[in-house]
């Protein structure tokens, strides 16, 4: 059966392609295959034990069946072996995160912020509070990065999302996008916001000095 392996950053450049149509046998694992494209590209050695593996854009373990059409992507570490997805009660600092993904090979650099306003739906908001379930929610961010590389091509990404109490003026969450060109540095960047915003096990409380609400949930206001 045919599948395809896709190779992004450090592998991409040790191989020289970013896509490799591979035929295997009917139920070949992760691992196997992995074991067949170091034996076909020595070069992607080193990185055996800390690539991490993606089966049409979902993370999945060595021992993982693959079946006939499916996308395989080895995942390098990121950012030197940080994550990057963050998601911290501490505060955020958007010029460290916005350099981290600049790069020689890009020329454009997309950042958003999103800030705690004080008027939302009339209301005076005091603070708000976010909630989060971490490791899942990391885990859906690194999921939406490698759509977004998917879909755009190589790029530089990284994220991070603020837990606990945030006043008013606060940086709420940084996602940071660099590319060749500023149209897929722009489209990356709106897509990932998007899709935090929608998928990401992350809850929001407004606060209010009448009252209190955790955004999203039945019976609460739209935001």
């Amino acid at each position: 059966m045919r599948i395809n392996i896709r190779l992004f950053a450090v592998l991409r450049e040790k191989v020289g392609v970013d896509e490799i149509p591979l035929d295997v046998e009917e139920g070949s694992t992760v691992a196997e295959v992995a074991q067949i494209l170091m034996r076909k590209y020595p070069e992607l050695r080193p990185m055996a034990d800390i690539a991490l593996f993606a089966v049409n854009t979902e993370y999945v373990e060595a021992n993982y069946v693959l079946s006939k059409n499916d996308e395989l992507a080895l995942i390098p570490p990121v950012s030197g072996g940080i994550p990057r997805a963050h998601v911290t009660a501490d505060i955020l600092d958007t010029k460290t995160i916005t350099q981290s993904v600049h790069k020689p090979e890009y020329g454009a650099v997309t950042t958003f912020e999103g800030i705690v306003r004080e008027q939302n739906l009339g209301r005076k908001v005091a603070y708000l509070v976010y909630d989060a379930y971490i490791p899942m929610a990391e885990a859906e961010m690194e999921r939406i990065a490698v759509e977004a590389e998917q879909k755009w091509g190589s790029m530089g990404v990284s994220m991070s999302h603020r837990t606990g109490r945030l006043e008013i003026g606060e940086v709420s969450i940084v996602v940071t996008v660099s590319s060749g060109h500023r149209k897929e540095s722009f489209d990356a960047c709106r897509y990932i916001v998007d899709q935090i915003k929608t998928r990401v096990p992350i809850w929001k409380k407004e606060v209010w000095e009448d009252g209190e609400e955790w955004i999203g949930t039945p019976g609460s206001s739209a935001e």
